[in-house]
This record gives structure tokens, C-alpha cells and sequence, in this order.
């Protein structure tokens, strides 16, 4: 629908610039004409922008997609959480394990999914989302990186910041 917008948008241009080009003798019935092909052109274009936006905001918990991201964005929030409450308990190396975990089951459903579930959005939006969720995974990164090199504050701290990503995340997400 987009495409169409487009070409009545350049179609309308070009025969309204046709028609009040011809100085001094304008073309008025021509130039009219395409100033109503532009306008049909420009409500085409909102109307498609509109239903792409609204087919992304309407995508309600029902849609799979949604509630594959949810889930997965459930799992990685509750093993941070999980992981941060225990933290005088664990060892590096088992925090390197779990983490390990969380990247390869939640964290790959939202690298998977959300790109696809967000492309209708308008791009402000999608950006905003992607990168919460991309600061999120570079925070479990680091945290991985960290407990494996044995740097148990940086470890926490990006774990926390992590936490704090993802719950930024499914706030964007929920707008």
C-alpha cells in the first residue's frame, strides 16, 4: 500500500509542476488535478502508516510472537533476579554457567523474535526497544566476562544493569 502511496505522491508532483509550469498561460484543470492526486496520495500514505503501526500495537498477548518475547524476557528477568538475591552463595564459575544458560535459551528467543515482532512500528519505536534489548544483552556479556575473568563486583554491577535493560525493554515493548 506504501508503494502505491508513493507513486500517487510522484504522480501528483509531477502533473501539478506540469500544470502550473506553463507561465504565463497556467494549466489550471492540470495542476488542480494533480494537487488531488498528491492529497490522495498523502491520506493513502497515513492510512498505510496507520494500519502498519496499529497491527503492531494490536498484537495483543494472543499473538505467539508476543508471547514468545514475554516468556523469554520472564526467564531472563527472574534468572537475574534469581542470580542477584544468591550472589553471596555462588562462585564465578557457576554464575559463568548460568549465564551461559540464559544466553543460549531467553536471550536467543528475544534476539529471534523481537526484530521481526517490531518491524511494523514506527521507527522511533523500534529503535527504542531494540536498544534496551541490545544494552541488555552487552550487560550479560560483560557479566559473563567478568565472572570468567573473576571480577565479582563488575560481575554484579552488570548483572544489575542488565536486570534494569530488560525491565526497560518490556516497558518499550508495552507502549
Amino acid at each position: 500500500m506504501r508503494i502505491a502511496a508513493a507513486l500517487l505522491l510522484i504522480a501528483g508532483t509531477i502533473l501539478a509542476t506540469l500544470g502550473g509550469a506553463k507561465l504565463p498561460t497556467a494549466q489550471w484543470y492540470l495542476a488542480g488535478a494533480g494537487l488531488g492526486v498528491l492529497a490522495l496520495g498523502v491520506v493513502l500514505w497515513h492510512f498505510a502508516t496507520a494500519r502498519a503501526a496499529t497491527a503492531v500495537t494490536d498484537a495483543g498477548p494472543k499473538t505467539p510472537a508476543k508471547r514468545a518475547i514475554l516468556d523469554a524476557l520472564d526467564r531472563a528477568e527472574a534468572e537475574l533476579a534469581n542470580l542477584h538475591e544468591k550472589r553471596s552463595e555462588l562462585t564465578l564459575p557457576t554464575v559463568v554457567d548460568r549465564l551461559t544458560e540464559l544466553e543460549a535459551s531467553p536471550l536467543t528467543t528475544l534476539n529471534e523474535e523481537l526484530p521481526a515482532y517490531m518491524a511494523g512500528a514506527a521507527a522511533d519505536h523500534y529503535a527504542s526497544v531494540l536498544a534496551a534489548e541490545a544494552s541488555a544483552q552487552r550487560h550479560v556479556h560483560r557479566a559473563w566476562s567478568a565472572a570468567a575473568d573473576g571480577h565479582a563486583q563488575e560481575t554484579w554491577a552488570s548483572i544489575e544493569t542488565a536486570y534494569a535493560d530488560l525491565s526497560r525493554t518490556r516497558a518499550l515493548l508495552q507502549q
